[in-house]
């Protein structure tokens, strides 16, 4: 009986530091925010764009960088992969317009 009281003990100071860490850590300035202090303080990071510059490709600017850096694909290859996308598209839509059917028992 005498070491009930003592779990207890351990168990309110376990407690009690992990809400003191994660009040902490929800108080913690994240780099890249402004502060609370200075709340005119453009943040270094939005989304994707940090720095001015927006960091997620998009398809034209990979196509350019290929082009210029002499890796591109083909145009012929650009329609085999086109052609096989849409033959596996067709065959996804066929098979999702099928009734399930059920294994055998």
């Amino acid at each position: 009986m005498a070491r009930f009281p003592i779990r207890v003990a351990l168990l309110a100071i376990m407690v009690g530091f992990g809400q003191a860490s994660v009040a902490f850590a929800q108080s913690a300035p994240t780099p890249g925010t402004p502060s609370a202090s200075d709340p005119a303080a453009v943040p270094d990071r939005n989304g994707n764009i940090w720095g001015g510059f927006a960091h997620e490709p998009n398809p034209s600017a990979v196509l350019r960088k290929e082009q210029d850096e002499g890796i591109a694909p083909s145009h012929h290859q650009t329609e085999s992969i086109d052609r096989q996308l849409e033959e596996e598209e067709q065959q996804l839509i066929r098979k999702a317009q099928q009734p399930a059917t059920l294994p055998p028992a």
